[in-house]
């Protein structure tokens, strides 16, 4: 993703450097607030994806953990931070994806067991 965040980067510093002069002589203000409006509607668009990927965090631990313990008093995005969150509920869902595939491993074990 780093790769892919740097091209982006580097393509809207181009079309900022080319659009800038050019909606300057339209309207001095308007690089500027052509600018704003766009750092406002990322910054919204970040806090909509932030909180989206939040709550799936949320519900991955809250399911582990009631699959688990069946409390979900005791569960710990209450007072957890948003990286912990994060990093809990990837590493349950990496977990999940490990016991999908040794299961899956299993079940080619069993069927090459049978033919022979």
């Amino acid at each position: 993703m780093s790769p892919m965040a740097q091209v982006c980067r580097r393509t809207l510093n181009t079309v900022t450097a080319i659009s800038g002069p050019v909606l300057f002589e339209i309207y001095p203000p308007l690089p500027f607030i052509v600018a704003g409006a766009l750092t406002t509607i990322w910054t919204a668009f970040l806090i909509i994806a932030f909180k989206r990927r939040q709550q799936t965090c949320k519900t991955v631990i809250t399911t582990n953990i009631l699959s688990q313990h069946g409390d979900k008093d005791s569960c710990v995005f209450h007072i957890a931070t948003y990286p912990l969150q994060e990093i809990l509920a990837q590493l349950i869902e990496s977990k999940k994806d490990n016991e999908d595939d040794l299961g899956a491993e299993e079940d080619i074990d069993s069927e090459n067991e049978q033919k022979e």
